[in-house]
């Protein structure tokens, strides 16, 4: 499979992408582009210098229709998931189906209305801050994060993503929070299902919350995940093993709460 890369100011190694950008695992051959873009630090900060390799990542839907958010397990650069890493398989003909089969669950029918808005037109630094993650954590993070854009992929309905990384230093990230479009609700709320289904099978603690009245899924495995659907779009907040002292629902929860209020307002 060929890939072409162009990055600007910013160098993720292919290893590291094995489970983080669309498509990686696909058997197709298709050819496909990803798009690395800007780094970013808050204005107390150097510029991140080096790209995150951290074992906890917020990861791309693969070709296959693997799970759209993995909260843990090591980046392999292969179409297989590392040990301990989530996976699922739904296309985006099941997705289509079993969601019109499915009666909607209690907290999905009491969600509120969702407005539309385009949440791969943010900029990352909008979202959180190192400030934002002391105020919720207890944690300093670094200064300094990246901005990744991934291409669609058509398989499960995704029309692209930006991976959002915080508090880079040699090669790792502290926080990842990724957003991903698709062509329909139907859709989004799909992955989501395949992520908690696949967390949960390798023996994720999984909770629910809401997160701006809309229902989310905590799942704490090697790490803590919190993963939601916005109308056609999904977001997905990771941190490592060991960050969260506490409660760790609750500060993954505010840390999700922060940075959908400012999609809201930020996105196109």
């Amino acid at each position: 499979m060929r890939r072409s890369v162009s990055a600007v100011r910013v160098f993720v190694p292919a290893l590291v992408l094995g489970l983080i950008l669309s498509g990686c695992g696909s058997s197709t051959g298709a050819k496909r582009t990803v798009t690395l873009t800007q780094t970013f630090t808050s204005s107390s900060g150097a510029a991140g210098t080096s790209s995150p390799t951290g074992s906890i990542t917020v990861g791309a839907p693969t070709a296959s229709g693997s799970a759209d958010a993995t909260g843990s397990g090591a980046v392999s650069g292969s179409g297989t998931p590392a040990a301990g890493s989530a996976t699922g398989t739904a296309s985006k003909t099941t997705a289509a189906a079993s969601t019109t089969k499915a009666k909607p669950s209690t907290s999905a029918a009491t969600a509120k209305t969702t407005a539309k808005v385009d949440p791969l037109t943010v900029d990352c630094s909008a979202l959180l801050s190192p400030n934002d993650v002391k105020k919720v954590t207890g944690n300093t993070i670094p200064a300094a994060g990246s901005r990744i854009k991934d291409v669609a992929n058509p398989k499960i309905g995704s029309t692209g993503s930006i991976r959002c990384l915080y508090g880079v230093k040699d090669g790792q990230q502290k926080v990842s929070l990724r957003l991903t479009k698709y062509d329909s609700a139907a859709d989004a709320a799909q992955q989501v299902k395949v992520t908690v289904q696949a967390e949960t099978d390798l023996g994720a603690k999984a909770s629910e919350t809401t997160v701006g009245g809309q229902p989310a899924h905590v799942l704490l495995r090697d790490g803590g995940l919190i993963q939601m659907q916005y109308g056609d779009w999904t977001l997905a907040i990771a941190v490592p093993a060991g960050f969260l002292d506490g409660d760790q629902p609750a500060q993954l929860t505010k840390l999700a709460d922060l940075a959908l209020a400012r999609v809201l307002k930020s996105a196109n």
